[in-house]
């Protein structure tokens, strides 16, 4: 296993850790032992417990950003590429997200370090992007309303999504009732057909 690729296997096991004990209890130690690796092994691939959290959150935004760029680029269908994207925001896993927001808030109190501050607010604007341009698209092929502000609509979803993380962790399985209610809210508010959001009738659905 090269270098990239043990530092990946390293910020894996850490948001595991953190996800049992929480960011102020994580340990290198831990983390070590978490991917059965030696006590020290970490201190190889990183200069410090700060400097693994820093590295962990941009893979984990990146990786957040990657996935919602495969789903935009795989569906050719508006309507299509409108509900993989909801449903990766509302599937993504709890862990991910939490795992990120506990580096972002550890970080931020700490040493308020600005790059992480930077590949937040990066994370963000980019995720904003991908949805307000599927929504742009479904709006000029005709299947979406000309009266929804995209740019509100793509940052409720975020809302919505970020918010249904932490209902996953307070609420555990429950939470899986409430992501079926926001994605069909959601669909519903744009005016996407049950039929379409369940996956059916792709090709055959009428602009709105």
């Amino acid at each position: 296993m090269d270098h990239a690729q043990v530092r990946i296997e390293l910020v894996e096991a850490a948001a595991r850790v953190i996800a049992r004990v929480g960011i102020d209890r994580a340990s290198i130690r831990m983390i070590a032992t978490e991917c059965g690796r030696s006590p020290a092994a970490p201190l190889h691939y990183f200069q410090s417990r700060d400097d693994l959290f820093e590295f962990a959150f941009q893979y984990f935004s990146e990786r957040s950003i990657g996935e919602l760029r495969r789903v935009a680029e795989n569906q050719r269908d508006e309507l299509g590429c409108l509900v993989s994207l909801v449903e990766c925001l509302l599937e993504r896993s709890a862990a991910d997200i939490f795992f990120a927001r506990s580096i972002i808030a550890f970080v931020m109190g700490t040493r308020a370090e600005s790059s992480m501050k930077r590949v937040d607010l990066e994370t963000y604007l980019e995720t904003t992007r991908i949805v307000r341009d599927a929504l742009d698209m479904a709006r000029r092929a005709g299947r979406l309303s000309d009266g929804l502000d995209l740019d509100n609509e793509a940052g409720l979803l975020i809302t919505l999504a970020d918010g249904l993380v932490v209902a996953a962790i307070t609420l555990g399985d429950q939470a899986v009732f409430l992501k079926e209610r926001l994605k069909d809210t959601v669909l519903g508010r744009w005016g996407i057909p049950n039929d379409i959001s369940q996956g059916r009738g792709l090709e055959g659905a009428v602009g709105i």
